[in-house]
């Protein structure tokens, strides 16, 4: 049985003492990147994520943030934001592992739709958001390549102020990213989505056209738009 424990690290131990993950980001960022990381094979690698994970987070967080009763998991995200908002002196320790942590809530949020655990992403998306444009800190690909295909793979949602929400996020982060890099992530992250979510990323596509965010017709659009509408 999990102990409640209030969303404060001021009494509640959250990551252990004497931090040491291995490896370092730089390195996880550059295996990932060789390796075409992506949030659809996320699941295979859920045992080498916990190891990691081991030294980072206490285990009470770790059994929380996988358990299958989605108030645990709920508890774990709420409980990071309130870190990020207070601008916590754990924030260095979650940007530094930020990875890795985005890597565990995409575990248990890439197929689900339940509202309470939607809005509590969001939410804590919201307050990543402003420390980020706050700081200038660079999301690595690895971030990047998580967030935006997190997002758009809840595109079917059919909450109005959930969708709203969404949609508030997709456009801030796909700006902070820069709209050509964004775009084709986007693009490729859908390419193996249904008939509804292409249809939305259609639209988000032609919006940003005609506000000149983007040029469709340069290579790179052409190369990653052929695939899609194939």
């Amino acid at each position: 049985m999990l102990n409640k424990y209030p969303r404060s690290s001021s009494t509640y131990q959250v990551f252990i003492p004497n931090i040491n993950v291995r490896p370092p980001k730089e390195r996880r960022i550059d295996n990932d990147k060789r390796s075409n990381f992506s949030i659809d094979t996320l699941n295979n690698d859920e045992h080498k994520l916990r190891e990691q994970l081991k030294n980072l987070f206490t285990e009470d967080i770790i059994k929380r943030a996988f358990s299958n009763e989605f108030k645990n998991v709920v508890a774990v995200i709420s409980l990071l934001r309130s870190l990020i908002e207070a601008q916590s002196e754990e924030m260095d320790i979650i940007l530094d592992n930020l990875d890795l942590i985005l890597k565990m809530i995409c575990i248990k949020y890439n197929t689900n739709i339940n509202p309470t655990m939607l809005k509590t992403f969001f939410e804590f998306l919201d307050a990543l958001y402003q420390v980020i444009i706050n700081i200038d800190y660079e999301l690595t690909d690895t971030e990047v390549n998580i967030i935006l295909p997190l997002l758009i793979s809840k595109l079917t949602v059919n909450n109005t102020a959930l969708k709203e929400h969404l949609y508030d996020l997709l456009h801030s982060y796909m700006e902070f990213i820069g709209m050509g890099k964004a775009t084709i992530v986007i693009v490729n992250a859908s390419l193996n989505k249904n008939v509804k979510i292409k249809s939305e990323i259609i639209d988000i596509i032609t919006e940003l056209y005609l506000n000149n965010s983007i040029d469709i017709a340069s290579k790179p659009y052409i190369k990653v738009f052929s695939r899609f509408l194939s």
